[in-house]
């Protein structure tokens, strides 16, 4: 019998199992009858892969595309009403539960994944005026894209979403404009801004693990056909960096009530809404039945 605390330990049991079983080594070896097992490595994750990308290989070699936007919804994008191609995004989300299944059994127990501005409307806030598209546009892939990125926390792992920052539309730029203190990165009001965006998400998203920042990249390179959302380099000093962990942090701890940074490079940060460990450990007993 295999018992575990999660859906992760679970899928940590069971492909340790059926490695064992492959490699024809002792499914239980001797000692581990009741044994409690976690991975070595707490967090693993995984990126997107191909996820989205269309497998032609004349039109890679030939195209002159040079975006570096790495978005795996782009095949479902519609410039205009209803926004999101259904049957576009059915086929992304075949691909990428191929991918959640194949990375489960590799020993990934994480998945970083595109995307925060699009899916969020600032409601309340009056970023975007009445009847303005990026309203409607953010609903659509919020129902559309929302149940497809659930599938890899339904299966245990903890789903992230990256982002750069500052992230922008062309009416945000223009409402953060507006402020008293303009885009000034080292400014508590503009990440409020940015609060308020990030609360919408993680209660759109509820299934989120948490926000992966890139702070030393940006532009119009990074932008993508069909929609106005681009990026740009303003978070550039270390006062501008602590006010953005501060701000974000304060808000991922809000729904787990612990909040930790764990900066990388200079130009990364990421914002964790959820840093426990939880237990993705195993115990495994010699019988057949599996229970979570």
């Amino acid at each position: 019998m295999l018992e575990a605390a999660t859906p992760a330990g679970a899928s940590a049991g069971l492909y340790t199992v059926a490695d064992r079983v492959r490699s024809g080594a002792p499914v239980l070896p001797p000692g581990d009858d009741g044994r409690i097992v976690a991975p070595r490595l707490g967090l693993r994750l995984a990126d997107s892969g191909a996820v989205g990308i269309d497998a032609d290989e004349a039109g890679w070699a030939g195209s002159d595309d040079y975006s570096l936007n790495t978005d795996v919804v782009g095949p479902a994008v519609l410039s205009g009403p209803p926004y999101v191609d259904a049957g576009a995004v059915g086929e992304i989300s075949a691909q990428f539960r191929q991918l959640v299944d194949h990375s489960l059994a590799q020993g990934y127990n994480g998945i970083v994944v595109q995307g925060f501005l699009e899916y969020v409307t600032f409601d309340g806030l009056g970023v975007y005026p009445d009847g303005d598209p990026h309203v409607a546009r953010a609903r659509a892939m919020v129902e559309h894209f929302g149940p497809v990125w659930r599938y890899a926390a339904d299966m245990g792992m903890k789903v992230y979403f990256m982002t750069d920052m500052l992230a922008l539309s062309p009416p945000l730029r223009t409402y953060l404009q507006g402020l008293p203190s303009g885009m000034n990165a080292e400014d508590a009001r503009l990440w409020s801004v940015y609060q308020a965006g990030l609360r919408e998400f993680f209660t759109s998203m509820p299934y989120a693990a948490g926000l992966m920042v890139r702070i030393g990249e940006g532009g119009d390179i990074y932008s993508f056909p069909g929609w106005d959302y681009t990026s740009e380099i303003a978070v550039k000093t270390p006062a501008a960096v602590r006010a953005m962990l501060r701000a974000l942090l304060d808000v991922a701890g809000e729904g787990s009530g612990t909040s930790s940074s764990a900066p990388g490079a200079s130009a990364s940060a990421r914002s964790a809404r959820c840093t426990s460990t939880r237990s993705r450990t195993t115990r495994c007993s010699a019988a057949s039945t599996t229970r979570t």
